[in-house]
C-alpha cells in the first residue's frame, strides 16, 4: 500500500500544467509554479511583491496561483510569427 502511495505522489509532482489544469487542482503553490516555468523562487517573488505577472491569492500562510490565471497569462504573451 505504502509504494503504491508514493508512485502516486511521484507521479503527481511530475505533471504538467495543463495535466493539473485537468485534475481537480486549481491552484499551484509558488514552489511548484517557479519549478513549472523553470525561474527561480526569488524571481517568482520579487515580481510578486513588484506586482508584474501572475494574480496569487493567500492560503493561510501559503502563496498560491490559480492555475487557470497563470495559463491565460502564458497565452496572453504568446507571440506569433507574422508572414
Amino acid at each position: 500500500m505504502a509504494r503504491t502511495m508514493n508512485r502516486v505522489l511521484k507521479t503527481k509532482a511530475k505533471l504538467s500544467m495543463t495535466t493539473l489544469l485537468k485534475s481537480e487542482l486549481s491552484s499551484i503553490s509558488e514552489k511548484e509554479l517557479s519549478r513549472e516555468l523553470n525561474i527561480s523562487l526569488s524571481k517568482l517573488r520579487k515580481d510578486r511583491e513588484r506586482g508584474k505577472h501572475y494574480a496569487f491569492f493567500r492560503e493561510g500562510r501559503a502563496i498560491r496561483y490559480r492555475i487557470i490565471d497563470v495559463l491565460d497569462e502564458l497565452k496572453a504573451k504568446t507571440t506569433r510569427a507574422v508572414a
